[in-house]
C-alpha cells in the first residue's frame, strides 16, 4: 500500500474549518486512493503548538483529535528520538538556505527512511491564495518548505475549532 506523509499543515487545515486550506484538507484522502498515512510525534508537538493560544475548548478538542490519530492503528506515528533529533539537527544546519523547521528536517528524514515520495502540500501564498498540491512528489533535497498557515491560521476569525464528533471526514481520520 502506498505511504504518503501528513505534515503539521495538513492536520492543521483538515482539523480547523476557518482554514483557508479546510476544504482542499478534507477532499486529500479521496484524491490519493488506496494509501496508509504516516506522521510523527514532532508533527503532532506541531500541530498542539500551533492551537495552544486558543479557548480551553478548542484545545481540548484538538488534544482529543491528536489522541485519536495516536491511538489509531491505520496510522504509522514515528516516535520522536534522541537519534532522529539529532539528525534532524544536522540536516536543518546543514541546509541553512532552506527555511526548513527542525519538525521538516526530522519529516524529510522519515520520509526518506521509509521510503515515501508522497505527500499532500498545503499552503498559502504571501497574497493568502490558497494552493493544494496533492501528492507532489518530493524528497528532502528535493522539498521546497511552503509558506507556513500561520499567517492566516492567526488571522482574525481563523481560530475555531471543529468539535470532532460533527466531523464525518475527520471521524474516517481518527477512527480507532
Amino acid at each position: 500500500m502506498r505511504l504518503v506523509f501528513a505534515d503539521p499543515d495538513y492536520w492543521i487545515a483538515l482539523i480547523n474549518p476557518r482554514d483557508a486550506l479546510h476544504n482542499l484538507a478534507i477532499k486529500v484522502p479521496t484524491r490519493l486512493g488506496p494509501h496508509r498515512v504516516v506522521t510523527s510525534e514532532m508533527v503532532l508537538v506541531e500541530v498542539l503548538n500551533s492551537f495552544s493560544a486558543e479557548s480551553p475548548h478548542s484545545r481540548r478538542t484538538v488534544a482529543a483529535l491528536v489522541q485519536r490519530i495516536i491511538d489509531n492503528a491505520d496510522i504509522d506515528l514515528a516516535p520522536q528520538n534522541p537519534q532522529l533529533f539529532r539528525e534532524a539537527l544536522a540536516l536543518y544546519r546543514d541546509r541553512l538556505d532552506k527555511d526548513w523547521s527542525l519538525t521538516d528536517c526530522a519529516s524529510f528524514l522519515i520520509m526518506d527512511q521509509r521510503h515515501i515520495t508522497d505527500a499532500p502540500k498545503m499552503t498559502v501564498t504571501s497574497s493568502s491564495r490558497a494552493i493544494a498540491r496533492c501528492c507532489a512528489k518530493c524528497d528532502h533535497v528535493r522539498y521546497e518548505k511552503m509558506i507556513a498557515h500561520s499567517q492566516l491560521f492567526h488571522a482574525k476569525n481563523q481560530s475555531s475549532i471543529l468539535d470532532c464528533r460533527q466531523s464525518p471526514h475527520l471521524a474516517a481520520f481518527t477512527a480507532h
